[in-house]
């Protein structure tokens, strides 16, 4: 819950009904207050406080407010009494909620595999969507610890599934190429005097590590070196559609883990994850090489022009 409210947010949400009211009727000043900040916080976010200081003072005080009682009295409560046993129950059959099940859990695990994670794999997000899908059930939310365990098995299982669909879809000769751009070295970065025959290439490292290098100033030699890498990377003959419906946040993230680890980092990883990886990458980095080739052409084609411009200045 946050901690700061509009007057107008307080109206709106923490403002206690009639039947809420009724609710509370019979029960001491502690337990009447502090029953009543269980509800409202229950009503608004779809599940109980985990500990007292989660309820805002100035929700507290609205509270209290419309009870005529003293926001002090809730420090007088026992939280984990039998009495916030009862109240909770109460709660859940005022609000028409139930206590989540193993098979809840299962289900819960079942639509995170099946749904969610196909458009979200960022934890906070799917967290909070977890949240939202109990409370859309009028289940009252797990434990968070047992939530955090069934937000990781669910990410586990779906990058392996993941993982695996990205390999199935690479024919062998794909892989072939993916392997030989971390151990062939091939020569993307030849010399005008090289291309001319005249000498030959400069030493050169394994494809994978000259492939991460930017483009140089604007030139033959450095477009010949992006139209190298160019070929390379289509030469991998990557599906179009390997990813599937994967978010391209989810993609980039991949992409991202690939260009900050080492060829021996990426040797280390079976085949499914070693692949993922790569391609993520390989498929983000053709991007960029080719808008990398069309600023150099037009940096060249300037150069070209402006070169002219000023043997006609001379003239």
């Amino acid at each position: 819950m946050k901690r700061q409210w509009l007057p107008s947010e307080l109206d709106e949400h923490f403002t206690l009904t009639p039947p809420d009211l009724s609710l509370l009727n019979g029960k001491s000043e502690p337990h009447k207050l502090m029953m009543a900040a269980l509800l409202k916080y229950f009503q608004y976010d779809g599940r109980f406080p985990l500990h007292k200081n989660e309820v805002a003072p100035e929700v507290l005080a609205y509270l209290a407010k419309q009870l005529q009682l003293d926001p002090d009295l809730y420090q007088l409560y026992d939280w984990r009494g039998r009495s916030s046993i009862s109240h909770r129950a109460q709660i859940r059959e005022h609000t028409h909620f139930r206590e989540a099940t193993d098979a809840d859990v299962a289900e819960m695990l079942h639509w995170l595999n099946t749904q969610a994670l196909r458009h979200d794999q960022e934890e906070e997000h799917l967290k909070q969507r977890i949240y939202a899908r109990f409370r859309e059930l009028k289940i009252e939310p797990t434990t968070p610890a047992r939530l955090d365990r069934l937000l990781r098995s669910a990410l586990h299982s779906y990058e392996e599934q993941f993982f695996q669909n990205v390999l199935s879809q690479l024919t062998t000769e794909s892989q072939t190429a993916l392997e030989a751009l971390l151990t062939s070295p091939t020569v993307i970065a030849p010399s005008v005097e090289a291309v001319n025959q005249t000498a030959k290439p400069k030493a050169d490292l394994p494809f994978w590590q000259q492939l991460k290098a930017e483009p140089g100033k604007p030139g033959l030699e450095t477009v010949l070196a992006e139209v190298a890498k160019l070929k390379q990377l289509r030469e991998l003959v990557l599906p179009h559609n390997l990813f599937g419906d994967t978010t391209p946040k989810a993609v980039l993230r991949y992409a991202a883990r690939a260009a900050t680890e080492s060829i021996r980092q990426l040797k280390a990883h079976p085949l499914p994850i070693r692949y993922t990886l790569m391609t993520a990458y390989c498929l983000r980095r053709s991007q960029e090489v080719t808008d990398n080739l069309v600023e150099l052409l037009i940096d060249i084609i300037h150069g070209i022009g402006a070169k002219d411009q000023s043997t006609r200045n001379a003239r």
